[in-house]
């Protein structure tokens, strides 16, 4: 048949290519789709791993589009199921698993994917809060190296400033919240227990790096609704909340913890979703693959947090490109 030859040949060029250039994650992804469409499940997931290992993907997400169709989300399932059954659980597939399940109408499995009551984590750290001149000087060191962003790039922030690695700074408070959060990380670690049958559970990394930036928001700052490539468990501790976020019934500044309105999927379809106020002392810690975005401000006041990754060990020196490769 026509097909199966061309197939072949494809397979062959591409698997050629690959060895004469083994770190080209565009091949690597390119190969891994070949072997998906082909039922090669095995070689699928180890392309697959090979190619994020270099250059983390939303491809998989993206395929599913928006609004999402029931045929794109059933390959998207398969392809998902595949890569999680073989280990390759990266926050994009278990995003794309739980949004595919959610379309599909399987809202036990979506909702076992996005546990809030088993993965999610709202706490006060009592250690900052003791301190009553903590968050003022957390607040002076994070606005330093401050660099504005307001263009679309992987980057989920709009209109407003981060700085990047600040937990990494050589200063007092923020090397005493690194230590904090630390402990909170191996706390949650630990209270996942040894069960490994759950995929983001099996993923939990032996060796990580706590990557991290401070966001400094204020009138139209936002976070667009995202996920994060490199991150097994993601956080944010608030440092600065705006007076306006505090007004009754508002949610101007607060986190939302939840599925995209594109997607077109809530509670009724097993994704539910949750609100935290940005109260100074106050730290979220999700799974890396749970949507979150904020709301503007829309007023001349200050927030300030700082956000930080779990990185597996094998993701921490990899590029993260926000493409459709």
């Amino acid at each position: 048949m026509p097909e199966t030859f061309d197939a072949a040949i494809r397979l062959s060029l591409l698997q050629q290519a690959v060895m004469n250039q083994p770190c080209s994650a565009k091949l690597l992804y390119r190969l891994a789709a070949e072997y998906a469409e082909r039922g090669d499940d095995d070689a699928y997931a180890n392309a697959f791993r090979r190619a994020y290992r270099i250059r983390p993907s939303l491809s998989l997400l993206r395929q599913i589009g928006t609004p999402p169709n029931r045929s794109s989300a059933e390959v998207v399932r398969r392809r998902a199921t595949a890569l999680a059954l073989r280990g390759v659980s990266y926050a994009p597939v278990l995003a794309a698993l739980a949004v595919a399940e959610a379309v599909l109408g399987n809202s036990e499995a979506a909702r076992s994917l996005v546990d809030y009551e088993r993965f999610f984590r709202c706490q006060a750290l009592s250690d900052a809060l003791a301190d009553p001149g903590f968050h003022a000087r957390l607040a002076e060191e994070a606005r330093t190296k401050l660099k504005y962003l307001d263009v679309v790039t992987s980057n989920a922030i709009r209109k407003g400033w981060r700085h990047d690695d600040v937990l990494d700074l050589p200063l007092p408070a923020t090397r005493a919240l690194k230590a904090m959060l630390q402990t909170l990380i191996d706390d949650y670690m630990a209270a996942l227990g040894a069960d490994n049958g759950h995929p983001f559970v099996a993923a939990r990394p032996h060796a990580f790096k706590i990557g991290s930036w401070a966001v400094v928001s204020n009138g139209d700052s936002h976070l667009v609704p995202h996920i994060h490539a490199h991150a097994w468990l993601t956080g944010v501790y608030y440092v600065v909340r705006p007076p306006v976020s505090r007004a009754s019934g508002s949610t101007r500044g607060w986190l939302r913890v939840g599925a995209p309105a594109a997607y077109g999927i809530g509670p009724e379809r097993g994704w539910d979703e949750r609100f935290v106020a940005p109260e100074p002392g106050t730290v979220a810690l999700m799974p890396g693959y749970f949507f979150h975005n904020t709301r503007p401000i829309e007023v001349d006041e200050e927030r300030i947090c700082i956000a930080f990754d779990v990185e597996p060990a094998e993701l921490a020196a990899s590029a993260f490109v926000h493409d459709d490769t």
